[in-house]
């Protein structure tokens, strides 16, 4: 992906480009990704998968916008959602942010407790401030 550099409307217009693909294509790639549910409509494949950019089970969706074709996202899957295995640990939270990855941290927090940025990034902090045996360090 191309890289924005301010004052440069050309590669900010570049970043931000989406990306469409046929209908043949994203079917592909759903059936490759999809762990579950994988749903198809005359506008939406549905699907839910892995995605490692995010570290998290999402649901990832390819819509149609004609003429230009079938554009990807993904979201957050929701907690009732999720089977065992998928859902959201604090210990999980934890090692993320103590790995580095504070913003993976934050949007975990946020996706198991349903709470706003600026409250989960306090409870992500506070997090690394408990030792990994669960007892608070004062």
């Amino acid at each position: 992906m191309a890289q924005a550099h301010d004052g440069d409307q050309e590669h900010q217009d570049e970043e931000f480009e989406e990306l469409y693909v046929t209908r043949d294509e994203a079917r592909q790639i759903a059936g490759l990704e999809a762990l579950r549910y994988l749903e198809e409509s005359d506008n939406r494949i549905a699907y839910v998968s892995f995605v490692s950019d995010l570290q998290d089970y999402c649901l990832c969706e390819f819509r149609h916008h004609p003429p230009q074709g079938w554009s990807f996202s993904c979201r957050m899957l929701h907690p009732e959602l999720r089977l065992p295995g998928e859902q959201i640990s604090d210990a999980l939270i934890a090692e993320r942010a103590r790995s580095g990855n504070m913003i993976a941290a934050i949007r975990l927090y946020r996706g198991k407790y349903d709470v706003g940025l600026a409250e989960a990034k306090i409870a992500v902090e506070r997090l690394l401030k408990t030792p990994r045996n669960g007892t608070h360090n004062p």
